[in-house]
């Protein structure tokens, strides 16, 4: 295509997204909302708006903020930063969507209680724990990753004894979860580092997550010389303490 006509078509191209994007969001939102998807309180343009909550099947958002990317649909991806409210917890991140499907998340945080999350993820243990999530990349095809980087912290583990009632009393831990898996190989396998990071007990294990949904996690465990009794007892019902203290624990199960 000669030059001319590249620039023509690019320059028209451009005036008709910024078109689209100077519409009223209350306008557009509705008509392109997929399935299941329910806004509420609209406000702004189609290129930086506002939601005061949105309606997701069962799951529900909070005050919610975009800001779309322009250049990215001229390549075919719709961009946006994106801040919201998910319960008692908040997230914001850059999130696309390409032609293919495939959905990125990248410099994507969450900082709030792991409670917030089911809604939106069943498979998350039922877990009295904050959850601290930064991920530098995220890349999901086919509903699983093709790229996994970044980090998370657990504030507020509580260490009992398994099938015992968490209480006030119950030990509390805080672990910390490292991933670099960029790509995810053609197996799709992930291993996830796991250590503590402040708590009653010395922690180093490894989480394997295989597709279509499982996961084994392997490693060693020691309550700390200063630990309350209820942590080397909780540890012993994992396993056999070696004579330093050591327990290998092993958990395997699918989501």
């Amino acid at each position: 295509m000669p030059r001319s006509r590249v620039i023509i078509v690019a320059a028209v191209a451009a005036f008709l997204l910024t078109l689209v994007g100077t519409l009223p969001a209350a306008v557009v939102l509705p008509w392109v909302a997929p399935a299941g998807f329910r806004p509420l309180g609209i406000g702004g343009t189609v290129w930086r708006g506002t939601l005061t909550g949105a309606e997701i099947g069962p799951a529900r958002l909070g005050m919610t903020s975009w800001e779309l990317n322009p250049a990215a649909l001229l390549v075919g991806r719709l961009q946006a930063t994106v801040a919201t409210r998910l319960g008692d917890g908040v997230a914001n991140g850059s999130v696309a969507i390409g032609l293919g499907g495939e959905l990125r998340c990248q410099g994507c945080r969450y900082e709030g209680p792991v409670a917030s999350l089911r809604q939106f993820v069943p498979a998350l243990p039922a877990l009295d724990a904050r959850l601290d999530l930064d991920l530098a990349q995220l890349a999901l095809r086919d509903r699983w990753p093709s790229r996994a980087v970044g980090t998370a912290s657990l504030t507020g583990v509580p260490l009992g004894v398994p099938g015992m009632a968490v209480t006030a009393a119950t030990p509390r831990a805080t672990l910390g979860f490292s991933v670099d898996a960029d790509p995810v190989g053609d197996d799709g396998v992930i291993a996830v580092a796991v250590q503590d990071k402040d708590g009653p007990v010395e922690l180093q294990a490894r989480l394997t997550v295989t597709p279509p949904g499982s996961f084994e996690l392997a490693g060693r465990a020691r309550a700390r010389p200063d630990a309350p009794a209820a942590v080397a007892g909780a540890l012993s019902a994992l396993g056999r303490p070696a004579p330093d203290g050591t327990v290998e624990i092993g958990f395997a199960g699918t989501f």
